[in-house]
Formats: C-alpha cells, sequence, structure tokens
C-alpha cells in the first residue's frame, strides 16, 4: 500500500498541469474563435470569397445566412437549383427568386430565378451539363445531396465557371456513381475553396482528411522499481533482506493530429458552433452564426 501511494504521488509530481498542455496544443493547432458574428462579418474576417467554390456541409437552416451573403456579394442575379420534392431545403426560398422553371432550358431569363426540378431524372441531368457553360450570368446555388446530385463532369462544369455555393446535407447522398469515373466524397471537398462545417453527417472521415494538421504535445509519465537480494553481511548492517531502486521519469513526443477530431466537431456541431476551412490560407475558424 505504501509503494502504490507513493506511486502516486511521485507521477503526480511528474505530471505538467492540464492547463498548460492544453493551452500549448491549442496554441499549436492554431484554430481562430471568432465567437458570436454575422455572416457578412464572417466573411469579412476569414476574407472568404464568392468568387471560388463554397461549400456548407449540414443542414440548409444553418448555411442560409452564408448562402443569402454569398448573393449579396454577388454583382449579378442567382439561379437556385434544387429538386422540387426536396423538403429539406425549403429555407431557400426566403432568397426571393423571381421566377421559376421546372426543366433546365439554354437561356435563363433575367433577374434571380430559381430551377425547382420536377424530376432528378439522367435526361434533365444531361440538360443541366448542356446548358450551364451558357449560365455565366448567374451566380449558381445547388442543393444537393436529396435528389440533385454532383457527378465528376458536372463537377469540372461548375469549376470552369468560377464561383457558385453548393448546399450538401450529405455528402455521400449527393454524388452520383458514373460508369466511367466515380467522384469521390474527398475529390469533391479538395475542389472547394472554402468549406463550412455545421453538420458532419457520414463524411466525418473525408472532412477529417481534408481539414489540416498539428504537431501536438503528448506527455508520458514511468515509474521503473526493481528489488533484489543483497549479500547476507550487508543485510545485517542495513537490517534489511532487500535492497530497492525506485527512478521516475517523463517523456514527451510530438505527434500528428486533425485540427479536430470526430468527437470534437460533433460536440461543436450541438453547441450550434461552425468550423470554417480555407483551403487557400489552410487556416481554421470557429463562430455562432447569428443571422
Amino acid at each position: 500500500m505504501k509503494l502504490r501511494a507513493f506511486d502516486h504521488k511521485g507521477l503526480s509530481l511528474l505530471s505538467l498541469p492540464a492547463s498548460k498542455k492544453q493551452k500549448g496544443n491549442i496554441r499549436r493547432r492554431g484554430v481562430a474563435d471568432l465567437g458570436a458574428v454575422t455572416a457578412a462579418q464572417l466573411f469579412y474576417k476569414t476574407g472568404v470569397t464568392t468568387h471560388a467554390p463554397l461549400m456548407h456541409c449540414g443542414r440548409s437552416q444553418k448555411g442560409f445566412a452564408l448562402c443569402r451573403q454569398a448573393v449579396r456579394m454577388e454583382k449579378r442575379p442567382f439561379l437556385l437549383i434544387r429538386p422540387q420534392h426536396d423538403n429539406v431545403n425549403l429555407c431557400m426560398e426566403q432568397l426571393n427568386p423571381e421566377w421559376t422553371i421546372d426543366t433546365p432550358v439554354s437561356q435563363l431569363p433575367s433577374g434571380c430565378g430559381q430551377l425547382l426540378m420536377a424530376e432528378t431524372t439522367g435526361e434533365n441531368a444531361l440538360l443541366v451539363r448542356k446548358y450551364l457553360p451558357r449560365w455565366g450570368s448567374h451566380y449558381l446555388v445547388l442543393c444537393v445531396g436529396n435528389g440533385l446530385q454532383i457527378d465528376g463532369e458536372l463537377l469540372g462544369l461548375l469549376n470552369a465557371k468560377g464561383g457558385y455555393f453548393l448546399l450538401c446535407s450529405d455528402l455521400h447522398r449527393g454524388i452520383r456513381p458514373s460508369d466511367t469515373y466515380r467522384l469521390t466524397a474527398e475529390e469533391l471537398l479538395s475542389c472547394m475553396s472554402s468549406i463550412f462545417i455545421s453538420g458532419i453527417g457520414s463524411g466525418a472521415k473525408e472532412l477529417m482528411n481534408i481539414l489540416p494538421t498539428f504537431e501536438a504535445e503528448h506527455y508520458t509519465n514511468h515509474l521503473d522499481f526493481s528489488i533484489h537480494n543483497g549479500p547476507e553481511h550487508f543485510d545485517r548492517l542495513r537490517g534489511s533482506r532487500h535492497n530497492g531502486c525506485l527512478s521516475l521519469g517523463q517523456s514527451k513526443t510530438l505527434e500528428t493530429r486533425p485540427v479536430f477530431q470526430q468527437d470534437e466537431l460533433t460536440k461543436l456541431q450541438e453547441c450550434g458552433v461552425m468550423v470554417v476551412y480555407s483551403a487557400e490560407t489552410r487556416k481554421v475558424w470557429t463562430a455562432k452564426i447569428t443571422r
């Protein structure tokens, strides 16, 4: 019992204060907390631009304010593309499109509008790919994951066009399989200039691979205790029949970690905190969007 008590005491003395270790790793992680901000303040403080591909991962209600701000920052009208039966993205009606069509057309009407597709069939997908290069007059907002999907060819056309906004409720459901080339969720994420994460859904692994990493310090305590029998005359002199040796130590190693673990992202999601990642600057922020 005495040895156990001494062991516990020795290890406690060796351990650095938890707050000190935590602060060191937080500093190395380099994630800035913006606190409670509006969507406009978020774009300003992070330097996110609408001239490059943007994506929101999570429920569209959480990304609506960001999408609305992106539309406001653009100098051209928007085209909202979503399936007619997609009740998840009904909040996007608050963008107040001036007109609605149900099939893709080569020439879009003037002003802001929406392509509310009655069917997300292969024929409509072909028409979108055919006419999309002619829609340069409009800023595209696509709601994917609940009927509307993206394949490699459509992604290439979007990237050639420039800036657009993807609202993705589920990464894996938002991708259309192809016979010639199968686009992966990680490839889709890697094409984005900035990613807003309010929900990880089924794409947690891919998000972990996209987010940057940092070198974290990991401390390990160790205790070595050895007992051996000494010569008999030394035992009589010392009044003991054993000699012992006790050594205490602590080692520090660096290990590569993603800036957020999956459970950390889940906790942030439950608290209503959004993670913002800029692929251009490799910076990460957290924020609560007020409006």
